[in-house]
């Protein structure tokens, strides 16, 4: 199991933020 590196956990973070916020 790979670790994500910091850009991908940014890259979730806001995506989540955005979907949570469209809602």
């Amino acid at each position: 199991m790979r670790i994500p590196d910091l850009s991908e956990l940014c890259a979730i973070l806001t995506s989540e933020i955005v979907l949570s916020a469209s809602q």
